[in-house]
């Protein structure tokens, strides 16, 4: 008697655990969403445009701080010459925070520089987001230079060791000197040329003040006074400058070396490069 009362106990018993063990599990649809907003250009910014601010709202708390970041997928600006930015933590059980994009004004003559990034976060982040999330949110910006109209102005920077300095000038045709830029900064950035200058040739021109490599890469920017950068770039080598040096003597003593050929009618300025 006493087995038969065991045996029928034991199938209650078993389905009896089955049924408590059960756990429901949570769709990640129940996470909160999170919403990137943006006031701002949409295409085209400009140096002078300072920093944007990139608003990050989530629909509900998350117990666990949450990063947000610019992360750069594309285009040939680079951060810390053209742009800067803060990331963001939205902290454990808050719900908003705000991101920083900064346009930086370096001075130096540059052509539009494009700018593909993404406000994301990290993958751990992404895991507590709803996907009706807008994350990541992705913008595609042109970066355009500020220059001083009806001028040139130029921009001369190299690739060098701590021993190299490289100063940059403007001679007028019959070899006297019209500016003088030399301050040992690299890049040497300087107004050469003006609208009350003469009309004419100019020459802007080179002074490997120290120098202490065969050959240097040298990069040029120059602004026509129109809103129109050209870039030049090549080598500076020291062991053929004769198919360009110059007979001018800056004030330093040293030879000076033709780069750049400018052609001045007024206020507009053609430029012919001579390395």
């Amino acid at each position: 008697m006493k087995k038969i009362l065991l045996l029928t106990l034991i199938p209650a018993l078993y389905f009896s655990c089955e049924n408590d063990d059960v756990t429901e599990i949570t769709s990640s649809a129940d996470f909160p969403v999170a919403t990137v907003t943006y006031t701002g250009p949409t295409s085209t910014v400009s140096e002078e445009d300072g920093i944007f601010n990139f608003g990050i709202q989530l629909s509900k708390p998350i117990e666990s701080g949450t990063t947000f970041l610019i992360d750069q997928v594309g285009g040939t600006a680079e951060r810390g010459v053209d742009y800067d930015f803060s990331n963001v933590i939205i902290p454990a059980f808050s719900t908003s925070g705000m991101l920083n994009l900064e346009i930086l004004d370096n001075d130096f003559p540059a052509a539009p520089r494009t700018f593909s990034f993404e406000v994301t976060t990290p993958e751990f982040g992404v895991q507590l987001l709803s996907p009706n999330s807008n994350v990541p949110f992705r913008l595609d910006l042109s970066i355009t230079d500020v220059n001083p109209a009806d001028v040139v102005n130029a921009g001369l920077a190299w690739n060098h060791d701590d021993a190299s300095d490289l100063d940059m000038y403007l001679f007028d045709d019959a070899g006297n000197a019209v500016t003088v830029q030399a301050t040992g900064d690299d890049p040497e950035i300087a107004v050469l040329l003006e609208a009350a200058d003469a009309d004419g040739t100019y020459y802007i021109t080179v002074d490997a003040y120290t120098f202490s490599n065969a050959q240097i890469r040298i990069n040029l920017g120059l602004s026509n006074g129109a809103g129109v950068v050209t870039e030049y770039s090549g080598v500076f080598d020291t062991d053929n400058l004769a198919q360009y040096t110059s007979e001018f003597y800056p004030p330093f003593g040293t030879t000076s070396y033709r780069v750049v050929q400018v052609d001045k009618v007024g206020t507009t300025y053609t430029f012919t490069k001579l390395f």
